[in-house]
């Protein structure tokens, strides 16, 4: 197994692979030109503000979807009714949006709050969101920045050693969808305890809906009454052409993603530090970007080892690992897979792969709070030891990455490494795509 010091030299070589055999000048007395040249990669791209099936047609069309996915994601029409059979006690959790068997009481937005970068400030203690049928398996992911996301994930699938398949899961914890729409499908039925039928009855039923729906798609909605005792659904048309529940499920589901991939936040501190001048080897000052943060920076690409799996615009490598991360927390299961668990038609990820979630960004992650897969902790000072230690010794599924080790640094570079992270905040998102009152 490779060493902790094995393992930090190919780190510093990596980034100043001059530096690890002479010296070189230093940029603020800390970076070398080949780290700071590496730095450079970390710079966000213009975001693609429109998913591809609204890109090939018109901007107009584009921005109008996103609008409307603006009034679906704060509407909780589009929800089915709380069910709480598989644990009647959690009708008493104070996290609970309604009692059993009411319908419209949880929308997109009760899990992504907009003052607080759309990540869950309601459920309690907040490591799951709590949805129509109870806790979610994972800790909610904050949609902003979703666009720059897609455009890094198509990046790192043109490198010449990407794995072809796995390089685009990167929308939920476990890789389960290739697309920010198909999200849906997960905050679809669980969290909502809705589907097509559900879906299309709420449009169908709103007026504005109803007609920003057709002049998007060029087609209607039916409308689904679900069959009392019995639990299937009956679906009539009264317009025409008419789409099928299915079909309505996968373009609302497009609506959506239009609408989080206005959700941006670029321009932080850090930002700032990399586009900074140089002047006689000295950046000139930033707000907000110091002393502590540039030592943190240090850290975060050396001895920290952070940057071997946060890299790149977004602060992640967009890949599986097995980090070690016990299965501790409330509501949270005992046992998770992760990416090992899941299956793609006739394709399951192997055993060796268990225990493994995608590199979550680290852009504005001082704001999105609990951390981990599971929420499992609560604050960056908590997530700086989990890795001091050298992650959990057992409560997690699979073999942990070798790389997890217990990292020698000092108290007062961990202080600093936190000051960094708090550094990666950027400007809020656009308050055109926030409704004054959600």
């Amino acid at each position: 197994m490779m060493t902790r010091g094995q393992a930090l030299l190919g780190v510093v070589c990596l980034f100043g692979g001059a530096s690890c055999w002479s010296e070189q000048a230093r940029i603020d007395d800390t970076f070398t030109e080949d780290e700071w040249a590496f730095l450079q990669t970390f710079e966000p791209p213009g975001p693609e503000l429109c998913p591809p099936q609204f890109a090939a047609t018109s901007l107009d069309r584009c921005i109008a979807a996103a609008e409307f996915g603006k009034a679906l994601f704060f509407d909780k029409t589009m929800s089915g009714p709380i069910d709480y059979s598989a644990d009647p006690s959690l009708a008493n959790d104070p996290s609970a949006l309604g009692a059993a068997g009411e319908d419209d009481k949880v929308a997109c937005a009760d899990c992504h709050d907009p003052a607080h970068f759309f990540i869950d400030t309601r459920s309690a203690p907040g490591n799951l969101s709590f949805g129509a049928k109870g806790p979610t398996k994972h800790n909610a992911m904050s949609p902003v920045n979703v666009s720059l996301k897609a455009v890094v994930a198509r990046a790192n699938c043109e490198q010449p050693d990407a794995d072809p398949f796995e390089c685009g899961l990167v929308f939920s914890w476990t890789g389960k969808y290739t697309t920010a729409a198909e999200v849906l499908k997960i905050a679809g039925p669980k969290a909502m305890n809705s589907n097509g039928e559900e879906i299309a009855n709420a449009i169908h039923n709103n007026g504005s809906y109803f007609m920003s729906y057709a002049g998007l798609f060029g087609s209607f909605p039916p409308s689904c009454i679900k069959v009392p005792m019995i639990g299937t659904y009956e679906c009539t048309c009264d317009s025409m052409p008419c789409d099928t529940p299915a079909e309505v499920f996968t373009n609302i589901s497009l609506v959506l993603e239009a609408y989080i991939r206005q959700l941006n936040s670029v321009g932080s501190p850090f930002d700032n530090y990399l586009r900074s001048p140089i002047v006689d080897g000295r950046t000139a000052p930033v707000e907000h970007f110091g002393d502590a943060e540039r030592r943190g920076l240090a850290v975060f690409i050396g001895k920290g080892m952070c940057v071997d799996c946060h890299r790149g615009p977004l602060l992640s490598d967009l890949k599986f690992h097995n980090t070690g991360v016990a299965q501790l927390g409330a509501n949270v299961s005992p046992i998770d897979g992760g990416y090992g668990d899941e299956v793609f038609g006739d394709l399951a990820v192997p055993d060796s792969r268990l225990g493994e979630f995608l590199t979550p960004p680290l852009r504005h992650v001082a704001e999105t709070g609990p951390y981990m897969h599971a929420g499992q902790y609560a604050t960056l000072t908590e997530v700086i030891e989990f890795y001091r230690r050298g992650g959990d010794r057992q409560g997690f599924s699979g073999i942990k990455d070798g790389r997890i080790q217990p990292l020698e640094i000092t108290d007062d570079e961990a202080r600093d490494l936190e000051a960094f992270l708090r550094s990666l905040t950027g400007r809020p998102v656009d308050s055109a795509w926030i409704p004054e009152t959600p």
